[in-house]
């Protein structure tokens, strides 16, 4: 096994089912991420492994150790993980050097072996600030990084979290980033890092599992899942793709864009065609579309057009002007199945 499975996990709230039947599996020293919308099931699935919610149905492996399953539940403290919990979670009354004392205290380690591990943590999460600093006196980015050498501290295999990155501005979570990923090949752990960001997931994660209704619908390295979507909700959810409906015509996706390439068809008659923004261009030949709006993402525009009642998305260089008439058409775009 690797680092971790869950295997047919399912889990109920009341008569809200938030996993159903969930499968997952991640590889020693990887960095996997869980990407979906909000209540997708993602951190209950974090939890899950974590043991802070126990599962209806199904198991959960520590490598090839069940920690949870029918009559099975071994506590949080006893699974040997690190985590980061979504608010970070930080003691108040706890200096920075008292937060990692506490879980190697917690870990068995004596107290005489402790200085160099804490040492090394706080090095390694690129915390540079007094030990006895409190939580009150960090900044978020320092907070942040505590909450990192917390869940490093006792070398744990897997570090599961929870949108650690959530409420940092732009530049900090670049650069946590790269720290974190530069942190996985240090200490060789398997991070499992839940988000409902694509840009951050893409960025960090060397696979990432797309969750939808407490299942998951692909996982893959990040180009796989971003070029490669194997269902319609992942490539609407994925780069902002635009589901359209085609029929097929002479041996092509006819939309509302007109004619897109989708590759080799399969001979059904009506399909979904995914049209990410990046495929959508101006051309004097296309159909007409009127402009609604745009943001400005530095470098270029995204457009909102209207397309025969249709909103579609492009990028473009310039910027819009509202209300405006354009031509535009689809060079490419991904088929699926209506019934998908």
């Amino acid at each position: 096994m690797g680092a971790f499975t869950l295997r047919g996990v399912t889990k109920r709230f009341g008569e809200v089912s938030a996993l159903d039947g969930f499968d997952l599996d991640a590889r020693d020293g990887e960095i996997l991420a869980l990407l979906g919308p909000s209540g997708s099931g993602k951190t209950t699935a974090l939890r899950v492994l974590a043991g802070l919610e126990r599962p209806d149905a199904g198991e959960a492996y520590l490598g090839d150790r069940l920690v949870a399953g029918p009559g099975l539940h071994v506590p949080p403290e006893d699974r040997g993980l690190g985590m980061v919990f979504q608010g970070l979670a930080l003691w108040p009354h706890m200096t920075a050097r008292g937060h990692l004392e506490f879980c190697l205290r917690g870990r068995g380690v004596p107290r005489g072996a402790w200085d160099a591990p804490i040492r090394e943590a706080l090095a390694r999460a690129h915390l540079d600030v007094p030990e006895t600093r409190y939580p009150h006196e960090l900044s978020g980015g320092q907070a942040q990084r505590l909450a990192i050498a917390r869940a490093i501290v006792a070398e744990p295999r897997v570090v599961l979290l929870d949108e650690p990155l959530a409420n940092l501005d732009a530049p900090l979570k670049e650069e946590l980033i790269t720290e974190l990923r530069e942190l996985r090949r240090d200490i060789g752990a398997t991070f499992l890092h839940v988000t409902h960001d694509q840009r951050e997931a893409l960025s960090i994660a060397d696979r990432v599992a797309v969750i939808r209704n407490g299942r998951v619908e692909q996982v893959g390295t990040p180009d796989e899942v971003y070029d490669r979507p194997r269902t319609a909700f992942v490539a609407q959810f994925v780069g902002q793709g635009t589901l359209l409906p085609a029929r097929v015509e002479g041996g092509r996706a006819v939309t509302c864009l007109g004619p897109v390439d989708v590759g080799p068809l399969d001979g059904a008659s009506e399909l979904l065609v995914a049209v990410r923004p990046e495929q959508v261009a101006e051309d004097p030949s296309g159909v007409v579309a009127a402009v609604e709006d745009g943001v400005y993402h530095g470098g270029q525009w995204t457009w909102r057009l209207s397309v025969a009642g249709t909103t579609v998305l492009m990028r473009s260089k310039e910027s819009p002007t509202r209300g405006a008439q354009v031509r535009v058409s689809a060079r490419k775009g991904i088929a699926f199945p209506k019934e998908d």
